[in-house]
C-alpha cells in the first residue's frame, strides 16, 4: 500500500482553556476515523488530538484539533486479498499521522506556548 495523494481539506482548533502556556506536561489523546469511498481508493479521515491539563478532578481540556483528510491510494492485487479496508484504514492513518501530522502538531504546541512537548508516537 502507497499515498499517492493526500489533501488536507479542514483544519478546525478549539482552545478550551488559558494557561496552556509553559506546561510542562499535557495529557494527550488521539482518535482517528476513516470512511472508503464507494468507488476507487479513497479515504476520508478525520484525526482528533485533545490535549488536557491537570491530574484528577483538577484536569481540564486545553485544546481540540481535528484534521480532515481526503487520501488516495494504490494497493497491489495482494495485499488486496490480505488487508481488509480497516486495516488499510489503520496503515494509512499510522503512515499519515507519523509523516505528517505529527509536525503540523509540534508547529502548534511550539506556536501556543507548548515548547518541549511531543505529539503522541503513534
Amino acid at each position: 500500500m502507497k499515498i499517492t495523494k493526500f489533501l488536507l481539506r479542514k483544519i478546525k482548533f478549539e482552545r478550551e482553556a488559558l494557561g496552556c502556556e509553559n506546561a510542562t506536561k499535557i495529557d494527550q489523546e488521539l482518535s482517528a476515523t476513516a470512511t472508503h469511498a464507494k468507488e476507487g481508493n479513497n479515504f476520508k479521515i478525520n484525526i482528533r488530538v485533545l490535549g488536557k491539563l491537570g491530574e484528577g478532578e483538577e484536569q481540564r481540556d486545553l485544546f481540540n484539533i481535528e484534521f480532515e483528510y481526503s487520501v488516495d491510494y494504490e494497493i497491489t492485487d495482494e495485499e488486496r486479498k490480505i488487508k481488509d479496508k480497516r486495516t488499510l484504514a489503520g496503515d494509512i492513518v499510522e503512515e499519515l499521522y507519523n509523516n505528517e501530522l505529527r509536525k503540523k502538531i509540534r508547529e502548534f504546541y511550539n506556536e501556543s506556548g507548548l515548547n518541549g512537548i511531543e505529539p503522541l508516537e503513534f
